[in-house]
This record gives C-alpha cells, structure tokens and sequence, in this order.
C-alpha cells in the first residue's frame, strides 16, 4: 500500500510537472501571438499617420508654390506701379510719351479667382486602415488555429462510444467512432423497460 502511494505521488508529481510545462509554453505562445497583434496595431497606425502627413504635406506644398507665384506677382507689380509713379512726376513729356508704351501693358499675371488650395479628404482612411488591420489579424488568427489544430492532433486519442449511454437523439455509427444528431428521439426509458419486463416474463 506504501509503494501504491508512492508511485502514485510520482505520478502526479509528474502530471504537475507536465503541466507547468504545458502552462509555461502556452504562455510564451501567446506572448509572441500577441506582440506580432501588437506589432501589427503599431505598424497599421504608423501607416496611417503617414498617409494623413504624407497628404498635409502634399497640400502644403502645393499652397508654398501658389505663394511663391503670388509674391512674384506682387514684386513685379509693384516694380511696375514704382516705374509709373516715378513717370507721373517727371516734367519730361518726351520721355513720358516714350515710356508710357512700354509700361502700358501689364506685367503678365495669372487669372487667380479660381484658384484654391483644397483641403485633403481624409475621409475613410482610418476606416481602410483598419479594415486592412482585419485582414492581417484574420491570416494571424487563421495561421494560429492550424497550429492549434496540429497540436491537439498530436494529442488525439481513440475513442470509443457507448450507444447504451448516449443521448437519445445521437444515433451511432457501427463501429461506435462516429456520432450525428438523430431526428427521431430514442426512448432508453422504454427500451428499458421492455427488455426488464421480456427478463421477468
């Protein structure tokens, strides 16, 4: 009886021991399946960031060339309008006559009144980022299942069902492995009972 319980302490030492193992590499499974989750959040969100940026710049270089043109502009008018200035006060008429050609015609400016520096959309980005983040996440889960799946095939045993014990729907196969859901129920009760009633008779 000593040596019984003996070995039966190492058993389930041993059983402890299994399972700690067990415990502790399921936790470094899910610790890495969870730091690429977390890996992939940061890299859809650093992405996005980007695309939102990426347009803000695109628009604000867009507006700095607009300005650069317009200041042009406005330099070489206001050369223009010091040139007439100076022109009006001169008392040389010949001189004014002979200028006034050339300044007649404005300096060459662009039509502006349609001109618009737009603001980007950003509407839907967040939503196709994340939407793009399901798509990751679902091959990750997808992956993560067929591991799961090898590894409680690796530990799959057989089995054997008892049709005397089960549920009066489930209908068994012959060789008692395969199981499916019944449309007429099964009375054990009163299979039961009749068979108790043929013994007595």
């Amino acid at each position: 009886m000593i040596q019984k319980r003996r070995l039966k302490i190492q058993e389930m030492n041993g059983s402890v021991e299994l399972s700690k193992e067990g415990a502790d590499r399921e936790i470094a499974d899910g610790v890495q399946v969870f730091t690429a989750l977390k890996e992939s959040v940061e890299r859809s969100q650093a992405e996005l960031i980007n695309t939102i940026k990426e347009k803000q710049r695109e628009t604000e270089e867009q507006a700095e060339g607009f300005i650069k043109e317009l200041e042009q502009e406005v330099s070489e008018l206001k050369k223009r309008s010091s040139e007439v200035e100076q022109l009006s006060r001169s008392e040389d008429q010949l001189h004014l006559l002979q200028s006034f050609t050339s300044l007649n015609a404005a300096p060459p400016t662009k039509n502006w009144t349609e001109v618009r520096v737009r603001s980007p959309s950003y509407e839907g980005t967040v939503r196709r980022a994340v939407t793009q983040l399901e798509e990751t996440l679902s091959k990750q889960m997808k992956k993560l299942l067929e591991v799961e799946l090898k590894r409680v095939q690796q530990s799959e045993v057989e089995v054997t069902l008892d049709p005397d014990t089960a549920h009066p729907k489930l209908i068994l196969s012959d060789d008692g492995k395969q199981v499916k859901l019944g449309d007429v129920e099964k009375n054990l009760q009163r299979i039961q009972r009749d068979l108790i009633s043929v013994l007595v008779f």
